[in-house]
């Protein structure tokens, strides 16, 4: 199904009032569905596939505390990403910047590479960031 679809039908479940309320113990009887993070669980580890760093960056975005790695001790934020459809899989350094644009950098992952399309922070075409730290 459709994602625009699927949101639409939520949204009229809800405004008819015909919404299902579940307790959270009867869908984990821990009462839970992953343990808290804690300081440094943001940090991006680059020899994960395109696809996980993807995932990640959407999981830890604002208002959280955002996906990052750090470069030469600053901290360097990544808000956003796309996948690149049908990017070549190649071997490479994973972390290292590939291309710089105005508004977007290539970045090497384990098994392609990834458009983040919104970052903060300073980086330049051949600099490498691996698990968190600059090279």
């Amino acid at each position: 199904m459709e994602r625009p679809r699927l949101l639409y039908q939520a949204i009229k479940i809800i405004q008819e009032g015909h919404v299902t309320v579940r307790s959270q113990d009867s869908i984990s009887l821990a009462g839970l569905y992953r343990g808290m993070r804690k300081e440094n669980d943001e940090i991006i580890d680059w020899n994960q596939t395109s696809r996980e760093i993807f995932n990640f960056i959407r999981a830890v975005t604002y208002p959280g505390s955002c996906a990052c790695s750090f470069h030469k001790g600053e901290k360097i934020k990544f808000v956003s990403s796309e996948l690149i459809p049908n990017a070549p899989v190649y071997k490479g350094i994973p972390g290292q910047i590939l291309v710089k644009a105005d508004n977007y950098l290539f970045i090497k992952t384990k098994d392609s590479y990834i458009k983040i399309t919104k970052y903060e922070g300073g980086v330049k075409v051949g600099e490498r960031l691996r698990g968190g730290i600059s090279l």
